[in-house]
């Protein structure tokens, strides 16, 4: 059970640093596109 929620827990924080990279990935552009 505890190893369940680890890996939930892992993948969950994968997923969040995901999404952070492709947002910043996102305001880089803006930034170029605006410069």
């Amino acid at each position: 059970m505890s190893q369940c929620y680890l890996f939930d827990f892992e993948s969950g924080f994968f997923l969040a640093f995901l999404l952070l990279l492709v947002y910043e990935y996102r305001i880089l552009c803006l930034i170029l596109v605006k410069a």
